[in-house]
């Protein structure tokens, strides 16, 4: 079961870090206009 709950966390932190990558990338284009 610790195997899981550490998958599942770490597949959650790779989506918070998406996230955070994309609003970035948004942020720099909208920096750009």
């Amino acid at each position: 079961m610790a195997e899981i709950e550490r998958h599942t966390r770490a597949v959650e932190q790779a989506k918070l870090a998406g996230d955070t990558m994309r609003r970035l990338e948004q942020i720099g284009k909208l920096s750009d206009k």
